[in-house]
Order: structure tokens, then sequence, then C-alpha cells
């Protein structure tokens, strides 16, 4: 089989770097879901788990960019969210110290027994 290559290109450098401007978010975006969500690391072979994989990380992005208090940056989003699911865990095992639950529970519940 014989491989096809371009060799009449001809876009000016104005042309090009428009391309680039408009690629440049989705190379972002790209970027974040791989390093910070995982996006390279998900072992789903189904068309349907695919495509749950990749709704459920969209809205993560979402969330983490317009569903908090304000509008932010996704990497400011994602440190901030992470801070308060930090936060909370913290605030539920204190919550079950002051509750008297014994800590083998607690190491049932956590799944650390």
């Amino acid at each position: 089989m014989k491989a096809f290559i371009y060799t009449d290109v001809s876009l000016d450098t104005v042309t090009i770097l428009k391309y680039y401007c408009k690629r440049w978010p989705i190379e972002i975006f790209f970027r974040q879901e791989k390093s910070l969500l995982g996006l390279d690391n998900y072992q789903i072979r189904s068309i349907k788990g695919i495509e749950r994989i990749w709704i459920l990380q969209a809205l993560v992005h979402l969330f983490c960019t317009i569903g908090l208090d304000q509008p932010m940056k996704f990497g400011k989003g994602i440190l901030k969210v992470r801070k308060q699911s930090k936060k909370d865990y913290i605030k539920w095992i204190y919550n079950c110290a002051k509750g008297n639950i014994p800590l083998n529970n607690v190491f049932q519940f956590l799944k650390i027994t």
C-alpha cells in the first residue's frame, strides 16, 4: 500500500496561526483531562462505557469551571473541589468520633480493615 503524502500545502503564516489559535483550547482541555482527571487511564472497552466516562469527565470539567460559587479556570476549580472533598472527609471522621462510633466501624465503612 502506497502512502499518500501532501506536498502542495500552501497556507500562509497568518492562516496557520488562526488554525493554531482555534485548536489551542482543545489541546489544553485534553491535557487537563489526561493529567488531572485520568482520561488516558480508563480501561473501558464498550462504546457505551466510553461514552459514559467521557460524559462524566466533561461534567466534572464543567463543574470545576462554572459549577462552583463563581466561574474560574479549571486548574483552580479542581484544586478547590479536591480541598473541599478532603475537608468533608475529615469532618465525617471527626463527626464519627464525636458520635462515639467505634473506630472499627469507621475502618469497615472505609474498607481498610
